[in-house]
């Protein structure tokens, strides 16, 4: 062996000692800290409270479609002892502890409420005494309305409709404007009964009937005229003077009228006073987004305010605005048709919109389901959510455990819907 290869060899074992003792350090690194989360839980009079679950959960909150890090619990024995241990040290990682002694499918004993903790707070509670309290199971599950219409059933009209969908709920019959500007009257099954005694108004494109005054009224872009139940005309109104493009729709409600309407500056609601035997005044407007011409209709039911139909290119929509038309849309999504919307009513309860597009009167619904949901409880007193989820996949149901004789605030984020709140006193 030459003095190089001894150099050599002495080198190689120590670069073979260097590297056993690398992967032994690091080796060592890579396994985490633990600890354990020990105590006793007690009834509120000190009594030992067997068979109690407590788990530790870790959130990485940094992972939104998966936040739960891991799960640790134990369960306490007769003397109320538990040790949750093993438990990762991990720091960013939250930790939350839940204590909740079980009775079939609720639970009938429950520790306070907690937040979640960082590593450093958390690691450091050891010998802890919980108090249980009485509980209360809430089971949790969002059914309403969704931003989606099933359309029900279709009904051909005459092939010679142009526009529109009047309703008179006095008689039970709709209306709709045909291409040589008469009204068509249909009764509820849309089953054609007459027609008007003559054209109404050229190139008529909108007609409503009014409850207040029990007229029918056709508007084009320069008049709007009122009939009677013969046809005769009531009375009529010069709006041309308003310059305007196109009238989509209009509709009366409180004693004002209102056009779904645009020129050559103005997309959406002007509103009219229409007095006979005076001339048309204006009672103000309402601008909306140029995409936002339409059928419309004032409805008074469970979700009140003014329902407007509208082509975002080429996608027939529905959105629903309040009963002022301040504000902007009230939903985050709109509904959406299958095919073109041209009149849009709601006779009794029940909705209808009209189609030049194949010459149909259409009935259709909000589809009514349950819902997949995010929720936040909030203690009111405490002032921080004592049970939520909003991160990772929504839920369709929630089985939620408190501490009773409390107030509690519960928020649900439907998908697809409105939020909704409810309170729950003294549970």
């Amino acid at each position: 062996m030459t003095k190089s290869d001894k150099v050599f060899g002495l080198e190689a074992t120590k670069i073979f000692f260097l590297s056993i003792f690398f992967v032994l350090a690091f080796g060592c690194a890579a396994f985490a800290a633990t600890f354990d989360f020990w105590g006793y839980t007690y009834d509120v009079n000190g009594n030992p409270i067997n068979g109690t679950n407590v788990t530790m959960t870790l959130y990485n909150y940094s992972n939104w479609t998966n936040p739960i890090y891991d799960v640790y619990w134990d369960t306490s024995d007769a003397n109320g002892f538990f040790n949750v241990s093993g438990i990762d040290s991990v720091p960013g990682i939250m930790y939350k502890p839940t204590v909740i002694h079980y009775n079939g499918t609720g639970a009938d004993y429950i520790g306070k409420s907690l937040p979640t903790f960082p590593l450093q707070e958390i690691e450091n509670l050891t010998n802890i005494s919980f108090y249980l309290q009485e509980a209360a199971t809430i089971n949790l599950t969002v059914f309403g309305k969704d931003l989606e219409i099933s359309e029900l059933s279709s009904k051909s009209i005459n092939n010679s409709f142009k526009t529109g969908l009047a309703y008179n709920p006095n008689t039970n019959r709709f209306f709709v404007l045909n291409s040589s500007d008469y009204v068509l009257v249909y009764n509820s099954s849309f089953g054609y009964i007459s027609s008007s005694s003559g054209a109404t108004l050229n190139n008529a494109t909108a007609l409503a009937f009014c409850n207040d005054t029990g007229l029918l009224y056709v508007a084009n872009i320069t008049n709007i005229t009122s009939y009677n139940s013969d046809w005769t005309i009531n009375s009529s109104w010069d709006i041309s003077g308003y310059n305007l493009t196109k009238i989509f729709d209009i509709e009366c409600y409180q004693g004002i009228w209102y056009l779904s309407t645009y020129n050559g500056s103005f997309t959406g609601i002007l509103k009219l006073n229409l007095t006979p035997g005076q001339a048309a005044s204006k009672a103000g407007d309402v601008s909306l987004d140029t995409k936002y011409v339409g059928s419309i209709e004032h409805y008074v039911g469970d979700t009140a305010g003014w329902y407007l139909s509208y082509n975002d290119s080429g996608t027939y929509k529905m959105q629903i605005f309040d009963n002022n038309w301040a504000g902007g849309p009230l939903l985050w999504k709109p509904y959406t048709f299958s095919k073109q919307v041209d009149g849009l009513v709601n006779a009794n309860g029940t909705w209808y919109y009209s189609s030049a597009q194949d010459k149909t009167t259409n009935e259709f619904e909000f589809a009514i389901a349950d819902k997949y949901f995010n929720y936040m409880v909030k203690d009111t007193k405490l002032g921080y959510p004592v049970a939520e989820n909003f991160m990772g996949t929504m839920t369709k149901q929630a089985t939620i455990f408190l501490p009773a004789d409390r107030n509690y605030s519960i928020m649900v984020y439907p998908n697809c819907s409105m939020p909704a709140s409810y309170n729950l006193n003294n549970i």
